[in-house]
């Protein structure tokens, strides 16, 4: 879960609802950040470097 540190949606109290039922849920935070990391000038590279590290960690050889 990539979430913005100036998004208006509570992520840390979104993740901690999703903790039950999601386990491995990993949660980091963007600063500098709302809504959409990947449209946002501070934020898009940070996001994209931490979705293709996600994905090259847990996509399928």
């Amino acid at each position: 879960m990539l979430h913005g540190d100036w998004d208006p949606h509570p992520g840390r109290m979104i993740r901690d609802g999703l903790l039950p039922n999601l386990p491995h849920l990993e949660y980091a935070e963007l600063e500098r950040c709302g809504h959409r990391p990947w449209a946002e000038r501070h934020a898009r590279a940070p996001f994209f470097a931490a979705l293709r590290a996600w994905l090259s960690r847990h996509a399928a050889s």
